[in-house]
């Protein structure tokens, strides 16, 4: 049985965290990242069909097929992240029970620290590199745009990618809070730790210019760029992105 971990907080959130620990313990919290993860990107790409389809200028239906593409990616792109950190993620696993111990608890806080962004990347690495080479192209083909897009849509889902993580990084450490207070419940007085997490001043600054990447991508894909160049097309689209 998992000790309470819910701390002195009195948030919702962190009571409902430290209950769920409490609970499944951190089995429960890799399955529920994974799910999360899963869940968080088709609702992500569901979200860029829909601007893609305004890029475009063609109707939903004809993007979807990019969303079951997109779908079957998510979940490769996350087994790839998980599988190329399991050791740090098999620690994780094993924070149970009588293998809640000083030794343990030492090993688990470097790795517990960097566990979010490591997968989070290694993720996002795998995801931008089918968009690139496999979905980007065959978009390009599908729908009969100019060459030049491709460079700049290239650019932009880098853009995309790169905001997305920075929400993702942050919410898989807000998931994982409570087993990181369980570890420090267990460390030598005299621990010294040789790695650190994002400062606070990281995690405030850096949502902002995510958000901004966010709502420049959707704005353009959804604005009306008919007045500007004469007429609606994928390539004025792209120069109002651009611009």
């Amino acid at each position: 049985m998992v000790g309470d971990v819910r701390g002195n907080g009195r948030g919702v959130i962190q009571r409902a965290q430290g209950r769920y620990y409490d609970r499944y313990g951190s089995r429960g919290l890799v399955v529920a990242a994974g799910l999360g993860t899963i869940a968080s990107l088709w609702a992500v790409t569901v979200l860029i069909c829909a601007a893609s389809a305004g890029f475009l200028v063609v109707p939903f239906h004809e993007v979807v097929p990019y969303f079951w593409y997109g779908a079957i990616v998510s979940v490769l792109a996350v087994s790839l992240g998980v599988l190329t950190t399991w050791s740090d993620v098999r620690l994780v696993l094993e924070w149970s029970g009588e293998n809640r111990t000083r030794e343990r608890a030492v090993k688990l806080w470097g790795k517990g620290l960097t566990l979010p962004t490591k997968v989070t990347l290694r993720t996002a690495a795998a995801l931008y590199a089918a968009i690139v080479f496999v979905m980007l192209p065959a978009a390009v083909v599908d729908f009969d745009l100019p060459l030049w897009n491709y460079p700049v849509m290239v650019v932009a889902w880098a853009f995309i990618v790169i905001a997305a993580s920075v929400y993702f990084v942050l919410g898989l450490e807000v998931l994982f809070r409570p087993q990181l207070r369980d570890v420090a419940t267990h460390l030598p007085q005299d621990f010294e730790p040789t790695v650190r997490g994002l400062s606070l001043r990281t995690k405030v600054s850096l949502p902002v210019p995510a958000a901004i990447m966010f709502a420049v991508f959707f704005a353009t894909g959804f604005a009306d760029t008919s007045e500007s160049y004469g007429t609606r097309t994928p390539s004025s689209q792209m120069t109002c992105l651009v611009s």
